[in-house]
């Protein structure tokens, strides 16, 4: 099973990245977005607002750049275990090290966009 998770990081890694340099707004846009505005605990508004921003489309484009090298080299990382560890030292340790590296990259996406949101757009409503 491991094995077969291995191409798709790459894939989202490698999509991440291209997204940022081919469309007008990276993936991430349209996940912050859905996130953002769901339940209405932001308004579609405010959401334009931060897009307008020069700093927060800057922030988007960084994150999504960010998270598609992590994911790309987490894929190199697995491959070059693969290939060069034991299969014990392999299977032990590649998925904590993935799953530390994304757990720190989304406790800093998340501190960010809350940082950013209400730097943009003020304080949460309570």
């Amino acid at each position: 099973v491991q094995t077969c998770a291995l191409p798709i990081s790459g894939l989202i890694g490698l999509g991440l990245l291209v997204s940022t340099f081919v469309m007008e707004r990276p993936v991430f846009y349209y996940i912050f977005e859905e996130f953002l505005t769901a339940n209405d605990a932001l308004p579609k508004e405010h959401f334009g607002v931060l897009w307008r921003a020069a700093h927060f489309r800057r922030g988007v484009r960084i994150v999504t750049i960010v998270w598609g090298a992590v994911l790309l080299g987490d894929f190199i990382m697995r491959g070059f275990i693969a290939l060069q560890m034991n299969v014990g030292f392999a299977v032990g340790v590649a998925p904590v090290l993935t799953t530390t590296l994304l757990l720190l990259l989304g406790v800093a996406t998340a501190v960010w966009l809350g940082s950013e949101t209400s730097r943009v757009v003020g304080p949460a409503r309570s």
